[in-house]
C-alpha cells in the first residue's frame, strides 16, 4: 500500500465523488450506472449514497499494483476502471465544499478501483433526532490498470 487517506464527504443528491477536476472532463459524462452504489470512466468515480442528509465517512487506499480484496457478508461492492489525466483526484461532494480533499496519485492514466460501502442501514429522519449527525462507511481501493 502506498497511501491512506481518510476524509467525511459532504453528500450532494445522494452521491459524491472522486473525480480529476483539474482535467476537461466531466461527471455529467460518466457511464449511466449500471450498478447501485458507483459508476467511473474518464475523469473518476461517481458513487451514490442510500440517504442524502448523511455524510460519507471515506477511506481511500492507494496501492503500486493490483490487490485481490476480499469482500463479506452483505455489503454492496463496485468494480471498476476510470481514467486520471492529471494524476489528482478530488474527494468531494458534488457541489464542492471546503471540506473536499486532493488525491494526488502520483501518475496520470488508468486505474481499477474495488468500492465496498457499508450494508449498515442508516436511521429514517423521523425515527431518530441523531440523522443529521448519520454517517454512512465507504471503502475505496485503487491501483494502476495494466491496460
Amino acid at each position: 500500500m502506498i497511501k491512506t487517506i481518510t476524509a467525511e464527504v459532504d453528500t450532494d443528491f445522494n452521491q459524491f465523488l472522486l473525480f480529476d477536476v483539474e482535467s476537461d472532463l466531466s461527471f455529467g459524462d460518466l457511464p449511466i450506472p449500471n450498478h447501485d452504489i458507483a459508476t467511473s470512466g474518464d475523469g473518476g468515480i461517481l458513487c451514490f449514497t442510500r440517504q442524502e442528509l448523511a455524510e460519507a465517512n471515506v477511506t481511500v487506499r492507494l496501492w503500486s499494483g493490483a490487490v485481490d480484496i476480499a469482500t463479506t457478508g452483505d455489503a454492496p461492492v463496485y468494480t471498476g476502471r476510470f481514467s486520471c489525466p492529471t494524476g489528482t483526484l478530488m474527494l468531494a461532494s458534488i457541489m464542492g465544499s471546503p471540506a473536499d480533499t486532493k488525491i494526488e496519485l502520483g501518475r496520470s492514466g488508468w486505474f481499477r478501483t474495488h468500492i465496498t460501502m457499508s450494508p449498515t442501514p442508516l436511521p429514517m429522519p423521523e425515527a431518530t433526532p441523531d440523522f443529521a449527525t448519520a454517517k454512512q462507511d465507504w471503502s475505496v481501493d485503487i491501483w494502476p490498470s495494466e491496460s
